[in-house]
């Protein structure tokens, strides 16, 4: 049974996109390069609503489970445009995978929204 944690996949992000005694600057480097270069087929969740021209580094994954549904997470680092962030979307009791994303996708556009705002009152997101 996974016990990860926001706060597990947090210090992993943190870890992947600053300075740090565990990876060396060449490590974190390829790790980003690989979660900014995923599949259009496997770029769902955080990066939903993700402000033009930010980079984006994503790590999903998705388990259906006897119990508590399927569990989808989704954990991303952004960054462009004066503005770096990490979000981190984990979630279970889905009855589909296909829920999961929709539901993480979600909370990913309004988190974006939120901290991307463009004029006053205004975001460059789809509402």
């Amino acid at each position: 049974m996974s016990q990860i944690t926001a706060e597990d996949e947090i210090t992993l992000l943190r870890i992947l996109t600053h300075g740090n005694p565990v990876l060396t600057d060449r490590s974190r480097r390829y790790a980003l390069d690989l979660m900014s270069g995923v599949v259009a087929a496997q770029r769902w969740g955080v990066p939903a609503g993700a402000p033009p021209g930010a980079t984006v580094h994503v790590k999903n994954g998705w388990l259906p489970r006897l119990t508590h549904g399927w569990r989808v997470h989704s954990i991303g680092g952004f960054d462009g445009g004066g503005r770096d962030y990490l979000i981190v979307v984990l979630s279970q009791d889905n009855p589909t995978m296909a829920y999961g994303v929709e539901t993480i996708e979600r909370v990913a556009e309004v988190v974006h929204r939120a901290l991307n705002p463009v004029g006053p009152g205004r975001y460059g997101l789809r509402p």
